[in-house]
């Protein structure tokens, strides 16, 4: 659990610090996208009711993708965790649905959720 807790912890100085920083030119390098998404989804391990949701992630093998890690992974921690913290647990299942493809030279990211 204190792993989980600095992990968003860092994720939250993370955001304070690209607020400061947003006019810095973006830093494009190679990215492991399953290894940041992995490392996403499990700071949310301990989360509450973060078990009961149903992870489903599909890459598209191809293009190597190049953007800049920390603002991808600001975008992905935001949108997963607007997954989670909405989850109607009302339902019978809850999901998210990440898919990584390649469209010509770009990659299009796709997170769906009930």
């Amino acid at each position: 659990q204190l792993q989980s807790v600095q992990r968003l912890d860092n994720f939250i100085q993370k955001i304070t610090n690209y607020t400061k920083n947003k006019r810095l030119p973006i830093l494009h390098k190679q990215v492991d996208v399953r290894r940041v998404l992995d490392d996403i989804l499990s700071s949310y391990y301990f989360v509450e009711n973060f078990e009961k949701i149903s992870k489903q992630v599909s890459f598209q093998s191809g293009a190597e993708f190049y953007t800049d890690e920390e603002r991808l992974r600001i975008i992905l921690t935001n949108a997963i965790s607007n997954s989670i913290k909405f989850a109607d647990f009302h339902k019978k299942e809850q999901h998210i649905d990440i898919r990584f493809s390649n469209v010509g030279s770009m990659i299009k990211i796709v997170i769906r959720d009930n």
